[in-house]
């Protein structure tokens, strides 16, 4: 299953994962099943999401559980940070609204640095570059903090991009630089590009205008 745009779509339309085409694909009978919450005190009657006291108590912007991307894990995936971006939230709702611990806020991000994992970067590069990079103190929290002692600060719910910023050079988002990932993807609408591309997305921001 794929989420819909909408809570309230699931009514009258749903989405499914076509594995061969790589795409979320609808069918003309596809939809949710009569009692199926789409809201607080809301359910699925005859194709229209609609207000019942009788309906369970769910939050309004959850009312679904988690539909993982494939071969994704919502639970193991969902952070403070991840959570920011609203396709992620969109699939992993559920996991995203629980109450997160300490330990939650300080986590090495999967995406890898300069080809390697959070560990192997800063075995590398000793733990000085945490000191020096605060984007690495924050994108590999769990293993500077192996090394070194500090409180992570949890990240704001939202973030524009500075008016004066720079990339984060030693980061790679899909394997690619800031620069050559923002001109071929823009996505500069997400967290963690805003945070780690800053230059890139404020030169592609000033050419929209």
């Amino acid at each position: 299953m794929c989420p819909p745009a909408t809570t309230d779509e699931m009514c009258y339309k749903m989405y499914c994962f076509d594995p061969g085409r790589k795409m979320c694909i609808t069918g003309s009978e596809q939809r949710a099943a009569m009692g199926t919450s789409c809201g607080d005190k809301k359910w699925c009657k005859l194709g229209k999401c609609v207000r019942d006291e009788k309906a369970p108590t769910v939050p309004d912007n959850c009312p679904f559980p988690d539909v993982p991307p494939p071969r994704a894990s919502c639970k193991e995936d969902a952070t403070p940070m991840q959570c920011q971006d609203p396709i992620f939230y969109k699939r992993c709702c559920q996991s995203c609204n629980r109450n997160f611990t300490e330990e939650d806020f300080c986590r090495d991000s999967k995406i890898l640095i300069n080809g390697l994992k959070c560990d192997q970067f800063i075995a590398k590069y000793t733990q000085e570059i945490c000191n020096y990079d605060p984007n690495v103190k924050n994108f590999c929290c769990a293993s500077c903090k192996k090394h070194i002692h500090y409180a992570p600060t949890p990240p704001s719910p939202t973030r524009s991009v500075p008016v004066n910023c720079q990339d984060n050079l030693f980061v790679r988002i899909n394997s690619l630089p800031c620069e050559v990932f923002v001109a071929k993807n823009g996505l500069c609408d997400r967290p963690i590009v805003q945070q780690h591309c800053c230059g890139s997305c404020q030169a592609w921001n000033d050419l929209k205008k």
